[in-house]
């Protein structure tokens, strides 16, 4: 059974927050779908040579991608009471990565949305099943399983499209070790039309869409 064109279009937006400018509007848009060259390239740089190698990354980005570490220092920096963080902050190098992303933390701390930054994975994850698919690592219906898994979790962690927005550009500055949220400002000028134009997935689909009911009931 395939999946229905909502579906699909709810999974290329949220695809489309792996690339940047131009490339971003015309992903987010579902007009500018992976190619099969492009897949073949992200799976080489990935050293995905089989469909073996593809589970064990699509697993690893499931259980733990780039949040495991990030959900760590969080858990480090809220162990500290709220009155003392700066001062004990103040006593760490600020050459040290993790100071940077702790003073990070304790700045967006209101900011941080339930799912963390989960985005970042869950972006790859989607990236990587459907380039998985277009060079024929999975079939079309382990493709939909990994399709329905990952949407499931996002849904699940955020609670619409603003709070995962909110994740991805987070996971983004967590990664790049900025203090400054860079990736908003460089990217401003493509993410308010995501955000407001009518013609936006953000916009034409709910993000609490119950999928996985809507397709069983297909079924």
């Amino acid at each position: 059974m395939q999946l229905s064109k909502e579906y699909m279009e709810f999974v290329y937006a949220i695809i489309s927050f792996h690339y940047r400018e131009d490339r971003f509007m015309l992903e987010s848009l579902g007009l500018f779908p992976l190619r099969k060259s492009e897949s073949k390239q992200l799976c080489e740089e990935l050293n995905i040579n089989n469909k073996a190698d593809l589970d064990r990354i699509l697993e690893s980005l499931y259980t733990e991608g780039e949040r495991q570490e990030f959900n760590l220092l969080w858990n480090q920096l809220r162990l500290i009471p709220y009155s003392n963080r700066e001062a004990v902050l103040a006593n760490r190098s600020d050459q040290n990565e993790d100071y940077l992303r702790l003073k990070m933390m304790h700045e967006k701390m209101y900011h941080i949305p339930q799912g963390g930054i989960l985005a970042i994975d869950m972006v790859n994850y989607l990236l990587l099943a459907v380039a998985g698919f277009k060079v024929k690592y999975l079939t079309e219906d382990q493709l939909r399983s990994y399709l329905i898994k990952g949407v499931s979790f996002l849904q699940r962690s955020y609670r619409s499209w603003q709070e995962f927005i909110n994740g991805y550009a987070l996971g983004r500055q967590f990664i790049a070790v900025n203090v400054e949220p860079k990736y908003v400002k460089k990217n401003k000028r493509y993410l308010v039309p995501f955000l407001l134009a009518k013609q936006s997935p953000m916009n034409r689909i709910d993000w609490n869409t119950p999928f996985e009911e809507l397709e069983s009931f297909k079924m």
